[in-house]
């Protein structure tokens, strides 16, 4: 009976297979006729594992069954062309991330944080947090080294005297738990703690700078929380397949306070840019991201403020403190920067990895903010992102 289930099994594999392999060849007759015409670039190998990757029939519900198979078979270490997937002794997923030396990287934030005070411009650099807290959530025998490259910034800007904000010691201090604070399936943090960490934030300035700012934005009394229970599929976990890790909860935040803004965001491309008004409901949320459960072609994380924009402009008509705040970015700012924008008259966010067009001092002369913040997380340690003088 056994052998008979046996054989039914592969029978069914084969079949799947190949009906999966014909409707590939099939979807790919446009790029198959192509190369009669003309021999690809990279040659035909290159071409051919493109156009499979491309055109591969009902891909997603394969990943979907690639990732139940690691999840039954108890595999905590799985593979694909890009990335690792690591999971964690929590249950959620992280990719890896190599070892840095940090030195030159610490070496560019001192040396803005000296050419904006010389502006007469407050600075700051906010450490935001790796996902798995130490080694002992990592799958046996593997190093997580997003807290060591971290470890090793705050250290030495510390020492060199700028002026530095940690939240994952928040998370010690107050005593959150590390796995709450992060999405299963997301190497971001979720949009409750980019909420909380925001009013840490101006917290941090008020103390530091004289910051005035309304505390109670920070109370999640004054917003109304639309829950999504279920419902996201993360940037890693559209690698593993929605059975790998599960989904996720998502949640939207309502304020029941009065607003009115005006966003605009650019990009690379004009069609990528956009500019609305209206209240934080209206104009902080990119509302296609939501359309989906478990969706796999769009993030819903960036529901908040969107992609990451090369440049966004916020200006908040309700603010009356005179604050302008420009924030050197990566997509953990997706979630924290509505929360930033509640008391600020002006923000300015720039992504380095896509804006081009000044240096971040000739932008601080254009946009005459009050404090300069860098806010990255350890996955955003690559060259580009510290490129402040337009030197590299």
């Amino acid at each position: 009976m056994k052998k008979i289930f046996q054989i039914i099994t592969a029978c069914i594999f084969i079949f799947l297979m190949t009906a999966t392999g014909a409707a590939t060849l099939y979807n790919s007759r446009a790029v198959i006729k192509g190369f009669a015409k003309e021999r690809p670039k990279d040659g035909y190998r290159t071409a051919v594992e493109g156009m499979i990757l491309d055109n591969f029939a009902e891909k997603t519900e394969w990943i979907n069954i690639n990732g139940l198979f690691h999840r039954l078979m108890g595999t905590t270490i799985v593979r694909d062309n890009d990335y690792i997937v690591y999971k964690l002794s929590n249950g959620q997923i992280i990719y890896d991330l190599p070892k840095r030396d940090m030195t030159k990287h610490a070496a560019r934030v001192k040396a803005l944080d000296e050419a904006v005070r010389d502006m007469g411009i407050e600075f700051m650099y906010v450490q935001l947090p790796f996902k798995a807290k130490d080694d002992s959530y990592m799958p046996l025998g593997t190093h997580g080294n997003g807290n060591e490259n971290a470890d090793q910034m705050v250290s030495l800007l510390r020492e060199q005297g700028v002026n530095t904000l940690d939240i994952r010691e928040l998370f010690e201090e107050q005593g959150r738990d590390w796995t709450e604070q992060f999405y299963n399936t997301d190497h971001h943090w979720r949009e409750t703690t980019a909420f909380w960490a925001a009013g840490e934030i101006m917290k941090k300035m008020k103390n530091d700078m004289g910051v005035d700012y309304s505390e109670e934005y920070y109370d999640e009394d004054s917003y109304e929380l639309i829950r999504y229970d279920n419902y996201m599929l993360g940037a890693v976990g559209r690698r593993t397949g929605k059975f790998y890790a599960g989904l996720d909860d998502f949640v939207l935040f309502k304020p029941k306070y009065d607003t009115d803004f005006v966003f605009k965001a650019r990009g690379n491309k004009k069609k990528d840019s956009l500019e609305r008004s209206g209240s934080f409901y209206d104009t902080m949320y990119i509302w296609e991201n939501l359309e989906k459960r478990a969706d796999f072609d769009r993030n819903t994380y960036s529901t908040y403020t969107g992609k990451n924009f090369s440049r966004i402009d916020i200006t908040n008509k309700k603010a009356n403190n005179g604050l302008r705040i420009l924030i050197v970015r990566e997509s953990f700012t997706c979630a924290l920067l509505p929360f930033i924008a509640v008391n600020a008259e002006h923000v300015t966010t720039v992504d380095l990895r896509h804006y081009k067009d000044k240096s971040i001092p000739e932008l601080c002369e254009e946009v005459k903010p009050d404090i300069v913040l860098v806010n990255y997380n350890p996955s955003a340690f690559g060259k580009e992102q510290f490129n402040f003088f337009n030197e590299i």
